[in-house]
This record gives structure tokens, sequence and C-alpha cells, in this order.
């Protein structure tokens, strides 16, 4: 039997989160300049495709940025992403930081919202998504409103609890947005993608 209590546990460390991560944002001193990073343009391109579509994700894309000025510990991060598939529910978007942590951008998009509980919502991606704590609409619902071939989920900011996984940890270095698809049927592009780095100050003045 499945566990009701983990969505909401869920829930609830992204609202934890994102207080704290407002109270840092709106704090009046520790926050140095945003980084704005755009990917290297040779790692953008189209998602390999597996052979079939039996659940198992071919090669990875792997779009790299290189945060540089330093080792000053993050305070935040988001991530634009322009990419077009005709099928979300096949993708996973997952972002890694240059010490290995990771967090999940979005995977079988929509099966929380009630799409198909194998392949996750039948919907496209043509625009440029922001993933950030801040944001305040939900991916998954956001693909339940448009479930039914053809539909586009709209461009604009979507809310991911990253703070949880990458608060102080340290800024400079590979960072790698890694984008994988579990069936051949379907293909997709990313055409850009730009990091967007908040650091905490290490001292105050």
């Amino acid at each position: 039997m499945r566990s009701t209590g983990a969505p909401a546990i869920r829930r609830a460390s992204k609202v934890v989160w994102g207080a704290v991560l407002l109270a840092v944002l709106a704090a009046p001193q520790p926050l140095a300049a945003q980084r704005v990073v755009a990917a290297d343009p040779a790692t953008l391109g189209p998602i390999p495709a597996p052979r079939g579509c039996v659940g198992l994700p071919g090669a990875p894309r792997d779009i790299i940025f290189d945060v540089r000025g330093g080792s000053l510990p993050v305070a935040a991060i988001a991530i634009d992403i322009t990419a077009t598939h005709p099928f979300v529910g096949d993708l996973d978007a997952e972002l890694i930081a240059p010490t290995g942590l990771s967090a999940l951008l979005f995977s079988h998009t929509g099966i929380g919202a009630g799409a198909d509980p194998l392949w996750g919502a039948n919907v496209h991606l043509d625009g440029t998504y922001t993933f950030s704590d801040t944001a305040s609409a939900d991916w998954d619902a956001a693909a339940d409103v448009t479930h039914h071939d053809s539909a586009v989920i709209d461009s604009g900011a979507y809310r991911v609890a990253l703070a949880e996984t990458f608060f102080g940890a340290p800024s400079a270095g590979r960072w790698t947005l890694r984008l994988t698809d579990r069936c051949e049927t379907e293909n997709g592009v990313v055409s850009a993608a730009v990091l967007r780095v908040t650091t905490l100050l290490t001292t105050r003045q």
C-alpha cells in the first residue's frame, strides 16, 4: 500500500524552504550580485532517444554552465530552459551542482495530477520554462490543465524546491542540466538554457 503522507511532507518541505529563501532574499545585507550564466552552446541540441519505449532512458543530453568568480555559497538557484518536445511525460530533467548534489526539476510530468500513471502527460513543450523556489505555478498542474494531444504547457515560471538541495553549496564550477528521454517515437530539442545563481556573502561589511 502506498503512503499518502509523502506528498504532504514534500509540500510542507517546499513551504518551509520557500519561507527561508524569501527571508534571505529580503535581508538587506547578505547577498552578492546574481550571476547569470548562459549554457555552453556546444552542449545544446537534440535530446537523445532510447531504442523502443519500455520506460528506460536514452543517453543524457548534458547541458553545461561554467560558473566562475570564486566559490561563494549558493543562496538561490533558478534555471531557464527553452525546449520543444511532443510528449513531456517521457522526459526527466535534473540539475547537478559541481559537488555532485542534484535536484530533480521534473519527471513523469502530470502523474501527480491524474495523467497516465506509466507515461505521464501527453502534452508538448514549446517555449521557455523557468524553475525556481520563488515561482508560484505548479508544473504538474499546468500539464494536467492542458492534458490532451497537441496541447502545450504554457511558458512561464514554475516552482521547484531547489534551495533545500543547493543552499550553502559552493557556487563556482561546472553545473549540469541533464535531460533524458524514455521513448524513441517522440523527440525533443533544447535550444537555450540560462542558470541564475545568487550567492551569500561570506562576511558582512
